[in-house]
């Protein structure tokens, strides 16, 4: 056995791990953040989601196991179960 014959199979027993993407998230990614509104207790998010506007209230499902899981002035925080969250920012500027 030559040690050019054990290079090669060493190359070949390496696995690339690429997690897997979580559903939804590209299409959320697209989303526009257009402000927020509280009324009492409740608080909404408003979306603009490529299909047309979309509004959540704090603590929802937003598409699939995503969840709106914190709403400020400018920024939105979506949160999935697999530990993953994304922010989405207002492109408003005031």
């Amino acid at each position: 056995m030559s040690i050019h014959s054990f290079k090669e199979k060493k190359a070949e027993n390496k696995a690339i791990y690429k997690p897997l993407p979580i559903s939804h998230e590209a299409e959320i990614r697209r989303w526009r953040y257009l402000g927020s509104l509280q009324m009492g207790n409740s608080q909404r998010a408003y979306f603009h989601t490529g299909k047309g506007r979309s509004t959540f209230e704090m603590g929802a499902s937003v598409l699939g196991d995503w969840r709106l899981s914190r709403i400020q002035k400018d920024a939105v925080t979506l949160t999935h179960p697999q530990g993953k969250s994304l922010t989405l920012t207002s492109s408003k500027s005031e």
